[in-house]
């Protein structure tokens, strides 16, 4: 009979007992798993943060190292120091377009989805799109003083 062997070949009797143990076994290994999980990605959020701070003390201090040492690195590099304006300033340029574009579409993604990573997104394009932009207009009103922009930037 149905009630004697389970039923529709779903194991021993037992009725609604054994559901009831079943579900609480699947919920504790389901809350197992999304906490294994979340510890995964709280490691690996805390790595990346790390990361991008010792980064960003890495690049403060390059900025200041070379404000430091300016007069004594760029001397007699005339031909050097055009070419690597023509550079900076199309790289420049076309870079700001592009994280225009990537900052617009990451925008209207954020206001119509709700996602704080999308917002997260956005900022990060915008900070992209700041420091192309001061290195594009360095590069194109070059004067002594812009080509000291990239370091300021990179403090930025």
């Amino acid at each position: 009979s149905a009630s004697e062997g389970g039923g529709f070949g779903f194991g021993g009797g037992g009725g609604a007992a054994s559901d009831s143990d079943e579900a609480e076994e699947t919920s504790g290994l389901l809350k197992r798993h999304r906490r294994q999980f979340l510890g995964r990605e709280q490691g690996l959020h805390t790595a990346m943060g790390v990361l991008m701070l010792f980064s960003s003390v890495g690049l403060a201090w390059q900025g200041f190292n070379k404000l430091d040492k300016w007069n004594s690195w760029y001397q007699d590099h005339a031909v050097m120091d055009q070419e690597v304006q023509f550079v900076t300033e199309c790289l420049a340029w076309y870079g700001s377009v592009v994280y225009l574009f990537q900052a617009v579409f990451r925008y209207c993604a954020a206001e119509k989805l709700r996602r704080t990573v999308l917002w997260s997104a956005f900022s990060a394009s915008l900070v992209a799109l700041l420091f192309l932009a001061i290195l594009g207009f360095a590069a194109s009103y070059q004067k002594e003083w812009s080509w000291k922009a990239e370091p300021f930037a990179a403090l930025v």
